[in-house]
């Protein structure tokens, strides 16, 4: 397995798939409940992205009875690295290709979302309410992206020279 990096800047990707999540809610049903991230669903999607990639395979967590998840992997990750609009865009675009997928993404009742991605697989995590913290998840989610955080910014400072 190669050394893990982030694709783009997490809050950013966030942000973006946001965007395209509610502008197609929007677009399908206008006054439908606009979505928004939550913070708090973050560390468990990115644990979960993390996890695939270290199993090297896509899976559905077996917790995810409070949340829909939806889980895809890339064969190319290179065209989106530090491109959190593309990214976003493409992950949605997936997902919609996908009936059972695109029914999870233009559900207006579930307006918490969350969106991790790694080398080769990505995660979505959508719930209708808003999670509590959990702090030992938090932990391990500090724990296990700063490594990750690290190599990434030591990788793309060695391409800018």
């Amino acid at each position: 397995m190669s050394q893990l990096e982030l694709p783009c800047d997490l809050s950013a990707l966030n942000r973006e798939y946001l965007l395209a999540l509610n502008y197609k809610r929007q677009q399908r049903q206008p006054g439908a409940p606009l979505a928004r991230v939550d913070p708090h669903l973050l560390p468990g999607t990115f644990l979960h992205a993390y996890e695939m990639e270290q199993r090297d395979s896509i899976y559905h967590d077996m917790n995810s009875y409070s949340y829909a998840e939806m889980c895809g992997s890339m064969v190319d990750m290179d065209p989106y690295r530090g491109k959190p609009r593309e990214l976003a865009r493409y992950i949605w675009t997936r997902f919609h290709g996908s009936p059972p997928h695109d029914a999870t993404q233009r559900d207006s009742t579930l307006r918490f979302v969350s969106v991790s991605c790694l080398n080769d697989f990505f995660v979505v995590r959508l719930t209708s309410s808003p999670r509590a913290p959990n702090k030992e998840q938090m932990a391990r989610f500090r724990k296990t992206l700063l490594p990750i955080q690290t190599y990434t910014e030591r990788r793309r400072g060695a391409f800018a020279r």
